[in-house]
């Protein structure tokens, strides 16, 4: 009920706990007494005129008229409350409404996701295809794989070798498409970071960033729509007015729907550059909640997301927390009428 419908319901039973109990009391106290002995009077003077008049008559109806007066004041408190009631009862029926809105558009959307995963397909080197969520585990070691190579050679070290693979393939009359794009796509994600050979200290707190950006380049086709539709969805749910505790439901039953290799995927797409705007979702409902941190390329990659992102409890604290600041601010700036 919103709060104006409150005060207003609260004033009435306030007047009605007061007034009536009065009223009630006078009206018992004085209509029994008023209304026989008026009925007496006007019986007497029916006796001895032996004729009824509007005056005579008039003086028995008027000992209704405090009676009158009461139930008239019941009836108006029992339409207000009413009135309020059935306001109430809209307004709830409205955020019903909503809900089931959300939540319809919510599936719909993450079956668009699902089968957006069943389309995705990677051809290896030997010509073995994967689907799906095979398709994303075959990635997710790529990324291993690469992760591994460059901690070892540095990434000029490795695009050596890929180079080097390149040429022999070439010499073989081997197919080198796919290589290829895995040089091109190092070569794409070291421009984006930025990063130099030299700069060994942030090489390596990088790392994870190059691997991910050379298997994203490589796939950006698949994975540039897929990471958009988990993004979208997400904050769909986060800019509808319900409540969070429903937005944290939904949201969990998305995380509930990726592979483990889709959300090692989507968690490092969060700690690249175009994935940043995705923190605070992360945080706010906890979407890596049920990820192990041993599945990750290095454990210590959780430290590098807050903590909330790994934890629905500490979301939801902290959640709290941050919205009774935001009542305060409202309460106070309130009393200070602004």
């Amino acid at each position: 009920m919103k709060k104006n419908h409150f005060q207003i319901m609260l004033i009435l039973c306030f007047i009605a706990y007061i007034a009536f109990p009065r009223i009630f009391n006078s009206l018992m106290n004085e209509f029994p007494i008023k209304f026989i002995s008026t009925t007496i009077e006007v019986k007497k003077q029916l006796h001895d005129q032996n004729q009824v008049t509007i005056d005579n008559m008039g003086q028995l109806g008027s000992s209704f008229g405090g009676l009158n007066t009461f139930l008239t004041a019941i009836s108006l408190f029992i339409l207000g409350v009413s009135l309020i009631y059935q306001t109430w009862q809209y307004s709830e029926q409205q955020k019903a409404n909503n809900i089931r809105d959300v939540e319809n558009n919510f599936f719909k959307l993450v079956d668009h996701i699902r089968n957006t995963v069943h389309s995705i397909d990677i051809t290896q080197p030997n010509g073995n295809k994967f689907y799906g969520s095979e398709a994303f585990s075959k990635m997710v070691d790529a990324m291993r794989l690469v992760d591994r190579e460059i901690r070892k050679k540095s990434p000029s070290g490795y695009k050596s070798s890929i180079e080097k693979k390149i040429t022999e393939y070439r010499k073989k009359n081997q197919p080198c498409q796919g290589t290829y794009r895995l040089l091109t796509s190092l070569d794409k994600a070291l421009k984006k970071l930025k990063l130099e050979d030299s700069q060994r200290q942030s090489l390596f707190i990088n790392c994870h960033k190059i691997s991910f950006l050379t298997v994203y380049f490589k796939y950006e086709h698949d994975l540039a729509h897929y990471f958009r539709l988990i993004y979208r969805t997400i904050y769909y749910i986060d800019s509808k007015e319900i409540n969070y505790e429903i937005k944290l439901e939904l949201i969990s039953l998305l995380r509930a729907s990726l592979s483990a290799s889709e959300l090692i995927l989507f968690f490092y797409n969060v700690l690249s550059p175009s994935g940043l705007k995705f923190v605070k979702f992360a945080e706010k409902y906890a979407f890596f909640d049920n990820l192990d941190p041993d599945d990750l390329m290095a454990s210590d990659h959780k430290k590098l997301l807050p903590e909330e992102a790994f934890s629905t409890d500490l979301a939801m604290k902290k959640f709290n927390e941050l919205n009774s600041i935001k009542n305060k601010i409202l309460n106070y700036r309130h009393d200070m009428g602004g």
